[in-house]
């Protein structure tokens, strides 16, 4: 809050402060991008559902990115999914974002689905995401790590998102 209490509204924005690391998996193809930008993957993160991959978040990143295809086509009842684990405590949950279309295009709450696999490095509390309509074969996930927030009293509500992120897909 600010010293002066007499303010009704105060507004704030965030950002990651310092490095921390995200360990994410697919079901079954992946790229993870931070404010945009595709982070490398030696191995393409192929297949990997039960293993996760961990990437370096660098500080002042604002906007996580993922990318995951279903190699199966997205048939329905498949169970694709995303899941994911951030080392400050963020997981894959209600709070990211998710669309069968792009990172700019249908955007909504993202879905969770029961896959029920555990992830080694992931927390059991996070959820496997995807779309509501399973029959997508690609989905595009994100979860904003800066958000314009107002303080009311004992509560805090997002109110809107930071500007908008180029993504270079």
């Amino acid at each position: 809050w600010v010293e002066e209490l007499n303010h009704a509204t105060v507004y704030c924005t965030r950002s990651l402060a310092q490095p921390t690391t995200i360990t994410a998996t697919c079901d079954d193809q992946m790229v993870v991008y931070f404010d945009g930008v595709a982070q490398a993957d030696a191995d393409d993160n192929v297949n990997k559902a039960a293993s996760g991959s961990t990437y370096t978040i660098p500080a002042g990143t604002q906007t996580i990115g993922v990318k995951c295809t279903d190699n199966n086509g997205g048939i329905e009842r498949n169970w694709a999914g995303f899941y994911a684990a951030l080392d400050n405590g963020i997981v894959s949950d209600e709070s990211w974002d998710c669309s069968s279309e792009s990172f700019d295009t249908g955007m909504a709450p993202a879905y969770p689905v029961d896959i029920g696999t555990p992830v080694d490095g992931i927390p059991s509390h996070a959820k496997w995401l995807w779309v509501e309509e399973l029959n997508h074969a690609t989905v595009y996930c994100t979860r904003s790590l800066a958000q314009l927030t107002t303080r009311v009293p004992f509560t805090y509500r997002v109110i809107e998102r930071c500007a908008p992120i180029q993504w270079q897909v």
